[in-house]
């Protein structure tokens, strides 16, 4: 779990409580917060794409996590799979599409071992996660 600083309603800034985890497949994410000065909570959560401040502060809090191929002859396949991936977006993995990068993606460590379990279970593609 990781802290965001937020606004609340009533303007006071509050350390709310982000994450991720894995679940039947899909990346589910939250936020809340309990608010000292008017007493307010507040809790958001959602399936699959995390809000990008709450993803940057996970990652800045408890790592940055890179997939790549172990095997470059896996290449075309994958991009296959990723473009296929219905429940992601695609923006994700447009610069390893493009053969701009050899990362495939990168991001928490959920999102990494969700996509990592899909390439495996889907095409049998081996995989090396780094940590950053």
């Amino acid at each position: 779990m990781a802290i965001l600083k937020v606004k609340c309603d009533c303007g006071m800034t509050v350390e709310a409580n982000v994450g991720d985890r894995m679940c039947n497949n899909k990346l589910h994410w939250f936020q809340s917060y309990y608010c000292n000065n008017c007493g307010n909570t507040s809790e958001l959560d959602g399936v699959g794409n995390i809000p990008p401040d709450i993803e940057t502060a996970i990652m800045e809090q408890e790592g940055r996590c890179g997939l790549f191929l172990n095997n470059s002859d896996d290449r075309q396949k994958a991009e296959f799979l990723l473009k296929k991936r219905q429940s992601d977006n695609l923006e994700k993995y447009k610069l390893f599409i493009e053969k701009k990068t050899d990362e495939i993606l990168y991001g928490t460590k959920n999102e990494i071992l969700l996509t990592e379990k899909y390439l495996k279970s889907k095409g049998g593609i081996d995989c090396l996660i780094k940590y950053y």
